[in-house]
């Protein structure tokens, strides 16, 4: 049991003060220049006056971690690690150096360690055979490289690390190739390096430091290689120096800090949503201004990118933060609360909205909810195109043709949206041709099975039925009818001349890119300014209804 240990580290030169409980696993976050490392340096220097542990070990960031190829002594080495006991005062006295300097010798070690247990195996296996081999044949246990390159293998399955017996090289093998360390990519050198050194190394009650944990791993490779350490040793504690939010937002997580300029405290939080803006923008991206607010409108794309634009245009100052997250899945799972959103915003009032696109009815009521909206036309730019509003922001503008009337502006419409008929009927098809085919079997069935030959038979069993299933709604006869149901609407809609309707199914990025010269404006995204700038808005229907759904469900 790690009890959570006050910590007191008065302010110096390069890092503010730095004050709180640290838990068995924390995280101290801070952009670079912060002063994350000099605290680091300050922790390990002072663990034992700190009541931080009885050993300290420290992984160092900015490094570059090579293995070694081989765990053969030489005449530099043969010397400190000539016995085992020489072996683990080697590696302790190196503990508080530089990883990427004592690394060799975390293998030389874990060799030794191998070398003991063969000698321990073997004179127990003697002594079975001396009294006359009564009871069970001792157990060998398995050797510590081969313990790590289990855990490196489970990391990595496609790679699996082997030792020459004779030559007593490393070889690595992926996909047929054999190779040494050495080719390991950078993350993978990176990773066989730390469960080197900590998981099969580390002491009960040690504490841990690590200054860039993410450093040259892919996020979550990163967060698995962390948790896998972190499990094995229960009785550690961890301390990690990060300028990454979702390495703090692990599970395992106990305590975050975040660094502050110099001139002020530490925050401790147990959630970035205490956090200000000013303090998270360097590492929290978009999420900043969604904590900062008790309201705020996740939608679909980029900064600066056109949806950005229209909310802002159609909302102007109302007391609330519009925040794109780029695709859709992401807005619905902000608004919805799930994930990531779940831990970091438990109190904001999120509202997500997408665009209709060509989804399904069906689809549009399995996700619209209280608090995600999708919009009545196909996508902001859809909004627009209404007739009138581009003859009202050209004649605002002052520069529109005088013989252009908002009749031919529709006729303009239903031309532009001729030309994507086809187009849009088979999106609008292949959107309700979706059917997912997932093969299972029911756990009963499983308990019945007494082989894998049975096992592989009851799976194709399973997926030939899914397929027969999805052959079935995915019929001729079910496309033909699709394609006729889609095709009859999408030419209603033109045939009518029903404005409201083309808006809904033709995609409005290409109608607004074939009409906004005729309301003067030089781009699609000067129509907007254009809009903001020289028309109310709220005037035209579907944009006053738009926002007063807006901010119902902000409410």
């Amino acid at each position: 049991m790690v009890d959570d240990v006050e910590v007191d580290i008065p302010a110096s030169v390069g890092h503010p003060r730095f004050s709180g409980k640290l838990g068995r696993v924390s995280v101290i976050l801070g952009a670079n220049g912060s002063g994350k490392s000099r605290i680091l340096n300050y922790i390990k220097a002072n663990f034992g006056s700190l009541g931080l542990g009885r050993k300290v070990i420290f992984v160092e960031g900015g490094r570059v971690v090579t293995p070694p190829n081989n765990v053969k002594l030489t005449r530099q080495n043969f010397e400190p690690f000539q016995t085992l006991a020489s072996a683990r005062e080697t590696r302790n006295s190196k503990l508080h150096d530089l990883l990427s300097s004592r690394v060799t010798e975390a293998f030389l070690f874990l060799k030794k360690l191998g070398d003991e247990i063969d000698y321990e195996f073997a004179r127990h296996a003697d002594e079975w055979n001396r009294n006359g081999q009564v009871g069970e044949f001792p157990e060998r246990p398995m050797a510590p490289l081969q313990d790590l390159f289990g855990l490196f293998h489970d990391v990595f399955p496609e790679i699996i690390l082997t030792l020459e017996s004779e030559s007593l090289e490393i070889k690595c093998e992926k996909n047929g190739n054999r190779y040494s360390p050495s080719d390991l990519s950078d993350g993978e050198k990176q990773a066989l390096c730390l469960l080197a050194d900590i998981a099969l190394l580390s002491d009960d009650d040690s504490l841990i430091i690590v200054d860039e944990p993410e450093l040259n791993l892919h996020p979550h490779l990163s967060d698995d290689l962390w948790n896998a350490i972190e499990s094995r040793y229960p009785d550690c504690r961890f301390i990690y120096a990060t300028h990454s939010i979702s390495f703090a937002l692990r599970s395992h997580v106990d305590s975050i800090f975040v660094l502050n300029r110099t001139d002020q405290e530490t925050l401790t939080v147990q959630s970035p949503i205490e956090l200000p803006d000013e303090t998270l923008r360097p590492f929290l991206g978009s999420i900043p201004a969604i904590l900062a607010s008790d309201r705020c409108l996740v939608v679909e794309g980029e900064y600066k990118s056109f949806d950005s634009l229209f909310y802002k245009a159609i909302l102007g100052s109302k007391g609330l933060v519009v925040e794109p997250l780029g695709g859709s899945k992401n807005v619905v799972a902000a608004a919805s609360g799930s994930g990531l959103w779940e831990k970091i915003s438990p109190t904001s009032r999120i509202v997500g909205i997408v665009d209709r696109d060509f989804k399904s009815e069906e689809k549009i009521q399995n996700t619209e909810h209280d608090r995600v909206i999708i919009l009545e036309y196909h996508e902001s730019e859809s909004y627009f195109c209404i007739p009138k509003l581009l003859f009202d922001l050209g004649n605002a503008i002052g520069t529109a043709p005088t013989s252009i009337t908002e009749d031919e502006i529709v006729e303009r419409l239903v031309g532009v949206a001729e030309e994507r008929l086809l187009h849009v009927v088979a999106k609008r098809v292949f959107e309700r041709l979706v059917f997912p085919v997932r093969p299972s079997l029911d756990r009963r069935i499983v308990e019945r099975l007494d082989s894998v030959d049975a096992l592989v038979g009851a799976i194709v069993e399973s997926r030939d039925g899914q397929l027969a299933k999805a052959r079935e709604q995915l019929s001729d006869e079910v496309i033909n009818a699709l394609c006729g149901d889609e095709w009859k609407r999408c030419k209603s809609s033109l045939d009518g001349k029903d404005v409201e309707e083309i808006l809904k199914i033709f995609e409005g990025k290409y109608l607004l890119g074939k009409l906004y010269p005729l309301s003067m404006c030089g781009s699609p995204e000067g129509v907007v300014r254009g809009c903001a700038k020289h028309l109310d808005l709220r005037q035209y229907p579907p944009f006053g209804e738009l926002v007063d759904r807006i901010e119902a469900k902000l409410a």
